[in-house]
């Protein structure tokens, strides 16, 4: 009888502590899995010893165990977001639609000005509201582009010869910059051949003669853009004293206000013939 009782009382210790390993197994399953989840959805880390929790974020306590999110991942992710939103910014900038800028003096009338190829091109500065901002803010105002001035009947002859002065003088100095620009080329061979009469040294007096023609080379495309410069101011002065001999006959004040240009892509000559 002794037997049995101690049989029945060690069975229902036994089931007792099997249920309780259960559930203690049960518990420690589902603690690591909200841990594995915080830290894959968070960035969690456990926090090694508690010297290092000022370097920790977001703390939580899981299983006796302290877990963050390290501050240089915190930081990574704000630059990221900082630089996602520089860039939807630009890109924001560049949507606003660039247009030709068609005279120098319309050139307070526009903004982020930038060359593309021989002509400036810029952002139309917009028009503030002024309609809260008195009668000083409302004369400040920008005020709209002046139309292109045209070439009226009486301003035809006066024109034709400012361009004809123009592109004479032009062509003279295109004349001036190929014949220097075929004197640094026979200067190069002579010295190319000079260099080759002997292997000691060759490769550097090659690159000697190389560097001289460079040199040489950039001193006749300066000149010449430097001469382009004067032709082109002494063409837009031409063409102003053409406006002003027909501004009393000017019906419109917009017109008569505004410069007369004709644009003739005249950067690309000289650089073209160049092989700029």
């Amino acid at each position: 009888m002794k037997k049995i009782i101690t049989f029945a009382v060690l069975t229902v210790i036994g089931v007792a502590v099997v249920g309780l390993a259960s559930a203690r197994a049960e518990d420690s399953a589902v603690s690591v899995t909200a841990i594995a989840t915080s830290t894959a959805a968070g960035s969690l880390e456990k926090i090694p010893s508690p010297d290092q929790i000022k370097y920790f974020k977001v703390i939580k306590k899981e299983n006796g165990s302290l877990y963050g999110i390290r501050l240089s991942t915190a930081v990574k992710n704000q630059a990221t977001e900082q630089i996602s939103s520089h860039n939807q910014e630009k890109t924001n900038t560049n949507k606003a639609q660039l247009e030709k800028i068609l005279a120098p003096q319309f050139i307070n009338l526009y903004e982020k000005i930038q060359k593309i190829g021989n002509s400036l091109w810029g952002v139309k500065k917009e028009t503030k509201s002024v309609d809260n901002a008195g009668p000083k803010a409302t004369d400040q105002a920008i005020k709209p582009m002046p139309k292109p001035r045209l070439v009226t009947a009486e301003m035809i002859a006066c024109v034709s010869a400012a361009i004809d002065k123009k592109d004479k003088a032009l062509q003279n100095q295109i004349d001036l910059s190929a014949e220097s620009l075929k004197a640094i080329i026979s200067t190069r061979g002579e010295c190319q051949k000079k260099a080759i009469q002997t292997t000691a040294g060759q490769l550097e007096n090659l690159n000697i003669c190389i560097k001289d023609f460079q040199a040489k080379y950039q001193e006749i495309i300066k000149q010449s853009k430097d001469e382009q410069q004067i032709i082109w101011k002494a063409y837009q002065s031409d063409l102003k004293a053409c406006s002003a001999s027909a501004a009393d006959n000017a019906l419109d004040s917009a017109v008569e206000s505004s410069e007369l240009m004709i644009e003739d892509g005249g950067g690309a000559v000289i650089e073209g013939v160049l092989m700029q």
